[in-house]
């Protein structure tokens, strides 16, 4: 579905001979790349660069209010810190974006936070220590911790609030007392905030990771270094990013597919997607880890809304694992414009984007959305007042209700509310069938009773079919009763173009069978 998109990026302020203009001005990449995908897909694109001037950028959101906008902002009026409050704005104005959300970039961009939440779920990351300026350098407990360290080898000494590995070079690993107190001086005075960690040797590896919805590992991406004199440690850099044909940019050479057996392989994706979910990333995330002396990963960092430009580790991951560059890009922005609703109206119901589906019944547009919270309740009673269900059917119902709505986007159910004029007139929930690649199960399909008769039915089969065949579905499988009651149900699906593709006399009880119907999704026949 085409869509109307802006670009949302911060615009380089730095001049071109500042040492950190090439990290600033790397966005513009990114933008090119993404303009000409969108285009190329049949999208509008707008570009909304962010400069000194919040206000400006807001008015253009406000007036062109896009579909979507693709969030490449990485801070606000030179804060980094901000970059969580940019999405917070998108989230005020109802307006879809990608990437992750503010609380996920939030904690992304506060290393220490991240370190903490990581290990409270058992998850493997550097011992370290949070220094939050030059005075606590004088505290005794901080020196004794530092010398109890040092004497078991290296420490890493690295901004506690920065991406794109600035504050990082050569002397960023410290093998003596002196030497770590020096670097922590010099982190301290010109990034404010600085973490201490033991260093860890072993290989190291960049784990991309999509999810439009469903979580999907690309391939593996493994550093190899190459230490001369002037990359003595093999670490990455800012001159390694940021720097092309330099000696620490030759020195860090990527490979991926990396060169793994797929018992470690699954170790390293594992590891890295439990920190994926922890933080709270969504659409897409890079995470970088370490493997211990005994082949443990040992998280490094969690990078929310990474660098995706074609020349990227990402966008190399993307080919590695056989993935378009602009089909990728077009998912992104197709993914927020369905999965991302507004928030509510004053009267409780929620809002939705514009982008949603909206189909023709009688005079007005069916919308359909995702399921909310305060859907719940609602949906229940609509259940039980078509009076075709018992009480333990209602149960069910709610089960599954809550499950989608524990679970969003990721979960095996997907459920979706159709609304005319804001209130909520039927909904449906179908998920994958367990052990299949691409047959799904449609579990629940019900309109509201005083709706019913109005189209309103086969408008949400519709969508659903759609939403199944997005997903590279195959068949769209309903089990019914073979009671006389359950009759209009069974010519419902008849008229929408089900076939009977099983019958189980008395599956349920005596006298009760179960038919399902069945549709293909795809463009072969079914036979």
């Amino acid at each position: 579905m085409p869509l109307e998109v802006a670009i949302l990026f911060n615009e380089p302020l730095l001049p071109s001979d500042h040492p950190e203009y090439a990290q600033e001005a790397g966005v513009l990449d990114s933008v090119d790349a993404f303009e000409s995908a969108l285009f190329s897909k049949g999208h509008q694109v707008t570009r909304i660069p962010l400069g000194d001037d919040l206000g400006t950028v807001l008015d253009s959101l406000i007036e062109r209010h896009p579909d979507v906008v693709v969030n490449f902002c990485e801070c606000a009026s030179a804060n980094s810190r901000a970059e969580s409050y940019v999405a917070g704005i998108l989230e005020l104005l109802g307006i879809p974006y990608t990437g992750s959300p503010p609380e996920c970039l939030s904690l992304a961009h506060d290393k220490a936070r991240t370190k903490w939440l990581l290990a409270g779920l058992g998850v493997p990351t550097a011992e370290f220590r949070l220094v939050n300026s030059p005075e606590e350098l004088a505290e005794s407990s901080l020196k004794k911790w530092l010398r109890s360290m040092i004497s078991r080898g290296p420490l890493f000494v690295k901004p506690a609030e920065e991406d794109a590995s600035l504050g990082i070079d050569n002397d960023s690993v410290a093998v003596d007392y002196p030497a770590v107190m020096a670097r922590l001086a010099f982190v301290l005075d010109r990034f404010g905030s600085a973490i201490v960690e033991c260093y860890v040797p072993g290989r190291e590896f960049n784990v991309s990771i999509i999810a439009l919805p469903e979580i999907h590992v690309l391939p593996l991406a493994e550093i190899e270094f190459q230490t001369s004199d002037d990359l003595p440690w093999p670490i990455v850099t800012y001159a390694s990013k940021w720097d092309p044909g330099s000696a620490a940019d030759r020195g860090t050479a990527p490979r991926c597919p990396a060169d793994v057996s797929p018992e470690l392989a699954r170790v390293i994706e594992n590891a890295a997607v439990v920190a994926f979910n922890a933080a709270g990333c969504r659409d897409y995330a890079r995470v970088d880890l370490r493997l211990s002396p005994d082949g443990v990963p040992v998280i490094l960092e969690i990078n929310a809304n990474p660098d995706v430009g074609p020349s990227s580790g990402f966008a190399r991951a993307l080919r590695a694992g056989e993935i378009d560059y602009a089909d990728f890009v077009d998912r992104l922005v197709q993914n927020a414009a369905e999965e991302q609703p507004r928030p509510p109206s004053r009267n409780g119901s929620p809002h939705f984007a514009e982008s949603a589906v909206a189909v023709p019944v009688g005079p007005h547009s069916l919308v359909i959305r995702r399921l909310a919270p305060a859907d719940r309740v609602p949906l229940l009673e609509m259940v039980q007042a078509t009076g075709m269900f018992r009480d333990d059917e209602v149960e069910v119902a709610d089960e599954i209700l809550c499950e989608a709505l524990r679970d969003g986007p990721a979960g095996h159910y997907q459920a979706f509310v159709g609304e005319l004029q804001e209130r909520a007139v039927g909904w449906f929930c179908f998920g994958i069938v367990p052990l299949s690649d691409a047959s799904f199960d449609l579990y629940w399909i019900v309109v509201d009773p005083p709706f019913q008769g109005q189209g309103i039915g086969a408008a949400l089969l519709q969508a659903a079919e759609q939403r199944a065949a997005r997903k590279s579905g195959r068949w769209l499988l309903a089990e019914t009763s073979s009671t006389d009651a359950y009759r209009p149900t069974r010519e419902f699906y008849a008229r929408n173009g089900y076939q009977i593709v099983g019958d189980i006399p008395d599956f349920y009880r005596p006298g009760d069978g179960k038919i399902t119907f069945g549709k293909r999704l795809d463009s072969r026949e079914s036979g």
